[in-house]
């Protein structure tokens, strides 16, 4: 994005993956690609442009608007939370690739808060990996190596029941 000297032609970058990040959420309901996108357009370098953020389209600036809105920690993302739930209990399936970093804050937030024995400590780890169960079972009509990968990761998070090891993946993850 960077790469281009004009203001209009990073508008227009920055307007395509708008697009895309929207097109993610709806109808891919994708929304752990879609917040990686977002992330990258709020993040301090390309939020300083502000000559550039000029030429974006009003249309376009309300789409992202939306989708700030949608990835807002407001209220502990009670609108992400709401989205997901819809998107994977639609009747007759849903599909939701998680933004699985509510899930990993929420996991943390309960093995902080909760001692290892304790019964609501268990109930509401239980109630998360239920959720991404649910997720993984969202039929993308996905075959191959992409979904087979896609399948490992959420094995993989759902494998990782301790805190330490939770607390391990965590750090390494946001230290790349």
């Amino acid at each position: 994005m960077l790469c281009n000297r004009q203001p209009k032609a990073r508008a227009d970058v920055i307007s395509y993956f708008i697009k895309v990040a929207h097109h993610l959420i709806d109808p891919l309901k994708s929304l752990y690609s879609s917040y990686a996108i977002f992330c990258a357009l709020t993040s301090e370098p390309l939020h300083r442009l502000e000559k550039t953020w000029a030429y974006v389209s009003k249309k376009d600036k309300q789409m992202f608007d939306k989708i700030a809105d949608l990835f807002s920690q407001n209220e502990n993302s009670i609108k992400l939370r709401t989205f997901m739930e819809e998107a994977i209990n639609r009747p007759g399936g849903g599909i939701c690739i998680p933004n699985l970093s509510t899930f990993l804050r929420d996991i943390i937030h309960v093995a902080e808060n909760y001692s290892e024995n304790n019964a609501n400590r268990d109930k509401n780890l239980e109630k998360l990996y239920g959720f991404i169960e649910k997720c993984q079972q969202s039929n993308y009509g996905i075959s191959g190596t992409f979904g087979e990968s896609l399948i490992l990761i959420f094995f993989f998070i759902l494998s990782h029941q301790t805190l330490s090891t939770w607390w391990r993946t965590f750090t390494i993850l946001s230290s790349r």
